[in-house]
C-alpha cells in the first residue's frame, strides 16, 4: 500500500476495498510523507539481521509468507540471506525456520517466545498492528532481544470500536472497519 500511494507501483490488481483504502491515504498523505516513502529501501541490514516489509525474495513484487513452501522459496532464493529475517506484509506472525545445513528442510515454531539458535536460519513475520488477519483482533508484534537471542509475539488489546468509528467517519469501505472485530 505505500508503494502504491507514493508511486513506486500502480493499484491495478488491487481488489476495490484496498484500491479504496489506498486511495484515501495517498489523498491525506502530506507530499513531504510521500517523499520519505519514496525513499525507503525495500529492506535494511543490520549485523546478522535482516528487515523487509514482505518477502526478501522477489521483494518488489510483495508475494506472501505464509506457508513452509512459500519459505522454501526465499532460503533455496536468496543466497545471502542471514541468520534473521524480519518480515511483515501478510499481517499474520508466523515464525520459519531451517537448518544451516539445509535450504530446503523447512518447520514452523507454534510458540510465543523462542530462543534463535545459531545451527538455525529464520524467517519471523512480526504480525500487524493494523489490520491483523490471524483470526486474533488483537495487534500484534515482535519482540527481540539481541543479548539473550530470544523473541517473543506479543498481542496487545486496542479499542476496536474507535478504530472502526474512524474508519467509517473517513467514508472507507465499512469492511475495513468490521474486519478489526474478527482478525480477518
Amino acid at each position: 500500500h505505500d508503494a502504491v500511494c507514493c508511486q513506486r507501483m500502480g493499484a491495478e490488481w488491487f481488489n476495490p476495498v484496498a484500491r479504496a483504502a489506498v486511495e484515501w491515504c495517498t489523498r491525506v498523505l502530506k507530499p513531504e510523507h510521500i517523499r520519505w516513502l519514496q525513499q525507503l529501501p525495500y529492506q535494511i541490514r543490520e549485523e546478522d539481521m535482516l528487515f523487509c516489509h514482505g518477502s526478501p525474495y522477489r521483494q518488489e513484487e510483495f508475494p506472501y509468507l505464509f506457508s513452509p513452501a512459500q519459505a522454501r522459496e526465499v532460503f533455496l532464493h536468496v543466497p545471502d540471506l542471514p541468520p534473521l529475517t524480519f518480515v511483515g506484509h501478510t499481517h499474520r506472525p508466523i515464525t520459519f525456520f531451517s537448518p544451516l545445513t539445509s535450504r530446503t528442510e523447512i518447520d514452523v515454531i507454534t510458540d510465543d517466545t523462542f530462543t534463535v539458535t545459531p545451527q538455525n536460519r529464520y524467517i519471523i513475520n512480526v504480525g500487524s498492528v493494523g489490520q491483523p488477519r490471524d483470526g486474533d483482533w488483537r495487534a500484534c508484534y515482535a519482540l527481540f532481544d539481541s543479548e539473550s537471542r530470544e523473541c517473543r509475539m506479543v498481542r496487545v488489546e486496542y479499542d476496536v470500536e474507535q478504530a472502526y468509528e474512524k474508519i467509517r467517519q473517513a467514508g472507507l469501505p465499512r469492511q475495513l472497519g468490521e474486519r478489526l472485530f474478527y482478525g480477518m
